[in-house]
């Protein structure tokens, strides 16, 4: 179909960049307990003190920056934790409830050693004093009571909510799923470097996208992207057509048809209001124009015809609409069409953004996105209910949207020659996967010398439930536990239960 109503998606980079550089007169340095001023020397107790009223051990200092600092008794060398310095060579212990605190603390990093006495110590219950003993030095015999360090600086956590299987509870009508799996993560930085773990969100003044999503994490004066792409499983057992990659991104025309199954798009009236009518014997059916010539005349798009958005005249995004449910007046006039006023490119989510790396035609890059303080929003309209709203996404989570997802890599050339894709072939899970990277330099963000990449596990499959579930006896001709007894004696486990 065509439309005279048109949106044009095109990328309008905010940039604000705010520095401030406040300098000033460093105070003085004082004498603490014989303990002067000696950060740049290495190994220091700044504190040692438990608080009775909050029933805590406190311990901190300064160390070589990064550099590993192990706590001791001083009287008995039992081990008390072993702690890594900051960026900036600022440590610190605490333990709520501790079953026994020393009367004094000795620290040993990097062959320097220092040692202090814990303040109100006497205050602790039944004495100070850890029993224990052994060599000194990495604290032989003594067993650590304080918690452990986390092992990297930021967490990549990432699911899909939904499951595999979905079902129709009666056979009178009849349900087509389209593909659609979204990336749901959060990113965490760990106390390893701070005080205390923060979930990460996105900064409102740079990277937002046309859609008016931020798209940049913020993590103080530094900022990052998270790009995502997905793999196919590896078949490394021998079995199925032959794999040359795994990547998934450009589905369409190599394990999907889609855009390139024709439908007649709605056709909304002069009103903007969706006409009903006649189909195939079908009355209540929403109708197109009878043209299939449109861009948007296609199931990828039609499928979305009765989701709306509106543009919100207080924050009007680059591109007009939001999908943060703002700005919904309920006039049909107002509401902005999805498949109809906003056409959807190939190999695109429900939130335009790409299913992969190396997707064009939309303007939105393969990075996640932050939901805000609102979620994912869009509105559905049937003839039983109006503007009702959607929340496709919960608040506060980095997202892709609805993505064509399929089980199979772009390389599989499943339209090319179907025959080579065999039962072994189908795998029933995609590994999503994010990294993150500098948002000014584009550099790889690393983490004990390691890339930060966040792996989940994304359920996606055809009809073929006999491959995984079916016993092993030859009955089922197409399953993977025919004459392989241990794993037909895993899904004997299901009747069994």
């Amino acid at each position: 179909m065509s439309t005279t109503t048109s949106w044009t998606w095109t990328s309008t980079l905010v940039a604000v960049v705010t520095a401030a550089l406040c300098m000033g007169t460093a105070p003085p340095a004082f004498a603490d307990d014989n303990h002067g001023d000696n950060h740049n020397l290495g190994l220091h107790i700044d504190k040692a003190e438990y608080k009775d009223g909050k029933d805590k051990l406190e311990i901190s200092g300064e160390a070589f920056n990064n550099a590993a600092v192990s706590l001791f008794d001083a009287a008995s060398n039992a081990a008390i934790a072993t702690l890594t310095a900051d960026d900036h060579g600022e440590w610190k212990y605490k333990e709520k409830h501790p079953t026994a605190i020393p009367c004094a603390v000795r620290a040993e990093s990097a062959g320097q050693t220092d040692q202090r006495d814990v303040r109100h110590a006497d205050e602790f219950a039944g004495g100070c004093g850890i029993a224990g003993g052994g060599g000194g030095g990495g604290g032989g015999g003594g067993t650590p009571t304080g918690p452990t360090q986390p092992k990297h600086t930021f967490n990549l956590l990432m699911n899909y909510e939904l499951g595999m299987h979905c079902t129709g509870f009666e056979f009178s009508y009849c349900c087509v799923l389209p593909p659609y799996n979204s990336i749901v993560a959060q990113l965490v930085k760990t106390e390893k470097n701070d005080k205390f773990p923060t979930l990460l969100g996105g900064d409102p003044n740079v990277g937002i996208d046309p859609l008016g999503r931020e798209t940049v994490v913020r993590d103080g004066f530094n900022k990052y992207v998270m790009r995502y792409w997905h793999d196919a499983q590896p078949r490394n057992d021998g079995r199925g057509a032959p794999q040359q990659s795994t990547l998934i991104s450009m589905a369409e025309g190599n394990s999907l048809l889609m855009w390139n199954t024709k439908f007649d798009a709605a056709a909304p009236d002069a009103g903007n209001n969706l006409v009903y009518g006649a189909y195939n014997g079908s009355t209540g059916v929403i109708q197109g124009d009878g043209s299939y010539a449109g861009a948007n005349d296609n199931y990828a798009n039609a499928w979305y015809n009765h989701f709306f958005i509106y543009v919100d005249p207080a924050t009007p995004t680059a591109a007009g609409p939001n999908l943060e449910g703002k700005g919904n007046t309920g006039l049909e006039a107002d509401k902005i069409r999805l498949g109809v006023h906003v056409v959807y490119p190939e190999n695109t989510g429900a939130g335009l953004q790409p299913l992969g790396p190396g997707v064009v035609g939309a303007g939105f890059e393969n990075v996640l996105t932050w939901t805000g303080e609102t979620g994912t929003v869009v509105y559905s309209q049937s003839k039983t209910v109006e503007d009702l709203p959607v929340m496709l996404t919960s608040p506060r989570i980095w997202e892709a949207l609805g993505l064509p997802l399929t089980p199979f890599e772009d390389t599989i050339n499943f339209f090319g020659d179907p025959g080579a894709v065999d039962e072994g072939s189908i795998r029933p899970y995609v590994r999503m996967r994010a990294q993150l990277f500098d948002y000014a330099t584009g550099n790889a963000v690393l983490d004990n010398g390691q890339p930060v990449i966040g792996t989940g596990t994304a359920p996606i499959d055809i009809p073929n439930c006999e491959r995984c579930h079916a016993l092993g006896d030859g009955v089922s001709a197409n399953s993977a536990q025919n004459g392989r007894p241990a794993l037909a004696a895993l899904a004997q486990h299901e009747p069994d239960f």
